[in-house]
């Protein structure tokens, strides 16, 4: 049974905002903003005259926006970068998508009438789900657009709802595919996202909706611009003498655990099959390709290894993403084929269908389904 869920959620701030369209706001100061709602619209985040100075754009939505991450690096390169000189800017709007920003007359204009070092793209959070081509379809529009304006394309790889593991999966082998197919640079927070959840479950790196950026979350974001830029061996940290401007609001000891995790992952990255291994089409999680293809034993492994981060993250166990956990593990343990392991998988699906029925109802759709697998496969296992 493969167990692929995604809930696009409509950023707060879009139900208090969504008749607004803020087309321009200036900003002389970065300093006011950081860890706060960055207003939607055209930005300018940190100014400069320097006629040789680094110019970057973000394009994006409230990934990028919340908790303002464009502002977050700025406050990374004037601390990093004393004796350089950058112009941030960003154009956000709720819930956008590439497409539908390549249809508005400020992007066009931006890209057309200004001279950009980078341009970095946020792509919507659900359009991995949509398949490979539609995600290739829209970053090789705006690729066209962008190069021909002398400016460097970097890829946002977004990240999945906190814990759910299984979809953060699809997501990185998309954006992976679609990176060498348009020869395009990646930035893997949402990679990274996942690597600090295991490392450090202890970082809120989610809002309470476990899907938006936290400042630790925008920080991390910030973080992996800021790495592909300028490299990881002079990351910047937060100290207690930060005042001026004021730093983001985490605490020293998350600063330098996120910035610790940047360097290992680079390491790390090229050796865990999360991050190297694509299924045949792409847009298939590796335990369950695994699981379906003749290796249970490693879609065990990893699903225990998902499970056993999910229920740090989440003590109570009492929502989807642990259920999601425990459905992905009985689905590899179903795939051995033994009335052992069947007896486990079906234990992990009664737990499984008991938190969906508790956060969805009695009616819940994913405990319903899961309950009719468990009548077809209670015969194979022994009284």
């Amino acid at each position: 049974m493969r167990n692929i869920e995604f809930k696009s959620r409509w950023c707060w701030a879009t139900v208090l905002w969504i008749a607004i369209l803020i087309t321009a706001t200036s900003c002389a100061s970065i300093s006011s903003e950081i860890g706060q709602l960055c207003p939607f619209g055209l930005k300018i985040v940190s100014e400069s005259n320097d006629p040789h100075a680094t110019k970057i754009l973000f394009i994006g939505n409230s990934f990028t926006y919340t908790n303002n991450v464009p502002a977050i690096l700025a406050w990374m390169l004037n601390k990093q970068q004393p004796n350089h000189h950058f112009r941030i800017e960003s154009f956000t709007l709720p819930s956008y998508s590439l497409q539908q920003h390549m249809q508005r007359n400020e992007i066009k204009n931006l890209l057309s009438n200004r001279a950009w070092d980078f341009v970095i793209l946020q792509e919507q959070s659900g359009a991995a789900f949509e398949g490979q081509s539609a995600v290739r379809s829209s970053f090789g529009a705006f690729l066209s657009l962008v190069q021909t304006t002398g400016a460097k394309p970097l890829m946002v790889m977004t990240w999945a709802d906190r814990g759910e593991f299984a979809n953060e999966g699809i997501i990185s082998q998309t954006y992976r595919r679609t990176g060498r197919d348009l020869n395009l640079t990646i930035l893997p927070v949402g990679d990274l996202f996942f690597y600090v959840q295991e490392k450090y479950p202890q970082i809120a790196l989610y809002l309470d909706d476990c899907h938006h950026p936290d400042v630790a979350g925008a920080y991390l974001y910030a973080l992996t611009v800021y790495s592909q830029l300028f490299g990881d061996k002079n990351l910047p940290n937060i100290d207690n003498k930060d005042n001026s401007p004021p730093a983001p609001s985490i605490k020293p000891d998350v600063s330098r655990e996120l910035s610790s995790s940047i360097k290992e992952w680079h390491s790390i990255s090229k050796i865990y099959p999360e991050y190297t291994e694509e299924s045949p089409d792409g847009n298939t999680d590796l335990a369950h390709y695994w699981a379906m293809n003749g290796r249970p034993l490693e879609a065990e492994a990893l699903c225990q290894k998902r499970l056993g981060v999910v229920n740090r993250l989440f003590p109570l166990q009492n929502n989807s993403a642990t259920a999601s956990a425990l459905r992905q593990l009985a689905d590899a343990q179903y795939m051995f084929n033994t009335p052992e392991k069947i007896a486990q998988a079906y234990e992990n699906y009664s737990r499984a269908e008991q938190i969906y029925k508790k956060i969805e109802g009695p009616a819940s759709k994913n405990a319903t389904n899961i309950a009719s697998f468990m009548q077809q496969i209670k015969q194979y296992i022994k009284p």
